[in-house]
């Protein structure tokens, strides 16, 4: 397995009625870019918390090993 970093964007509503753009990136441990965006969008469906996300970019990390 390698690990991808998937960046995910989204608007969030703040306590004074604004919205504000985030930007996140997430590490993905998969076999490839395509499984690494289809784990990030099932898990940010799974918590249900009613975002309009996309995920923008997915690529290869640099980081070998997570102990």
């Amino acid at each position: 397995m390698k690990y991808y970093e998937a960046t995910v964007e989204y608007t969030e509503e703040m306590n004074n009625g604004r919205e504000k753009k985030r930007r996140e990136i997430v590490l993905v441990d998969a076999q490839s870019v395509t499984e690494s965006e289809a784990k990030v969008t099932q898990h940010l469906n799974g918590l249900n918390l009613q975002l309009d996300f996309i995920v923008k970019q997915v690529r290869e990390s640099k980081i070998v090993e997570v102990i």
